[in-house]
């Protein structure tokens, strides 16, 4: 423990000192790791493939606030489904519509949200981001989240279907758009998704939101716990074998609570074994508080022995004529 909170500070440091150097480095990698997504699962326009402008791509990704890069990486999904198939390019151009309306107007600070979760689902791992948003932030942020697994399902889709995609004539459009907009807004495998991240957020939040020891280790475990059970639920109701199998959803959450339990170490790390409880009062009011101090890691002092060269070099010298 004392090993990662020693780490933690390294970084912390590290990150204050270069700040202005690893955020575009930051932004750079993710920019890259979406578009590799992107172009793995939906690359219908070669142009958009070509390493030097995923490279340029990513460079402008690094250099834009976030939100205009996630708008970016949008345009360079539409364009994708636009060579495949213009109709459903307009349903899901609406579709982002009103999420820009819904999403970039109140909550523009988890923006990268919609990019962490079809990321994680792919990795299988996407309890994380429910978890963390629990953790981290409040209930608002279901609305990211929400809108991240839609992201993941159209692509999802796409991905699934593509080579029929590819060589459908353009008759068959209105046929392409109407599966679309089935496998995903009737689909109930999304809502249950949807409706299992929303439950987890509000889970976590409220659970480490108690006065009670350990809160945030306690919420987390039970944001994993409650989000690994009903997952298998689903998977066990629903047919959602081409996002997750049972298997995957069991490692997912582990992995998931155990990157949550580790990321909260950095963010929330505090010595219970020092809490002070207080009261005191007011006109209005009688105040009882619990104080609890937040764990400080010293940098290790450095003792620095001198040797006097000149004193050695006497004394062997003396030693050798003996």
């Amino acid at each position: 423990m004392l090993k990662l909170l020693m780490i933690r500070e390294r970084i912390k440091k590290f990150y204050s000192l270069y700040n202005k150097y690893v955020d575009p480095a930051i932004k750079f990698i993710i920019t890259l790791v979406s578009m590799l997504i992107i172009n793995a699962n939906i690359g219908a326009m070669n142009v958009l493939k070509n390493p030097v402008v995923v490279l340029g791509i990513c460079v402008v990704g690094a250099l834009l606030p976030k939100t205009l890069t996630v708008m970016m990486l949008i345009a360079v999904t539409l364009v994708h489904i636009l060579a495949i198939s213009p109709a459903s390019a307009a349903v899901i151009a609406l579709v982002f519509i009103v999420m820009y309306l819904l999403f970039f107007r109140f909550t523009a600070k988890y923006s990268y949200v919609l990019l962490a979760v079809p990321f994680l689902f792919f990795v299988k791992m996407p309890f994380v981001i429910p978890i963390l948003m629990g953790l981290c932030a409040t209930p608002i942020t279901i609305i990211p989240v929400l809108f991240g697994t839609l992201i993941y399902f159209f692509i999802n889709y796409f991905a699934t279907n593509f080579d029929q995609l590819v060589i459908a004539s353009a008759d068959d459009a209105v046929t392409m758009m109407t599966n679309m907009a089935f496998y995903v807004f009737k689909n109930p495998a999304f809502y249950f998704t949807a409706g299992v991240f929303a439950a987890v957020i509000c889970l976590v939040y409220f659970v480490r939101r108690l006065s009670v020891d350990h809160a945030w280790v306690i919420s987390a475990c039970a944001g994993g716990l409650f989000c690994t059970v009903a997952m298998l639920l689903g998977c066990i109701i629903f047919d959602m074998s081409s996002m997750m199998s049972i298997a995957e959803v069991i490692i997912g959450g582990l992995l998931s609570t155990a990157v949550a339990w580790l990321i909260q170490l950095f963010v929330h790390s505090v010595d219970y074994t020092r809490t002070e409880y207080t009261q005191f009062e007011d006109d209005e009011y009688y105040y009882y508080v619990k104080a609890v101090p937040k764990v400080q890691v010293l940098p290790a002092e450095k003792s620095i022995k001198r040797i006097n060269a000149r004193k050695a070099n006497s004394k062997n010298r003396k030693s050798g004529r003996k």
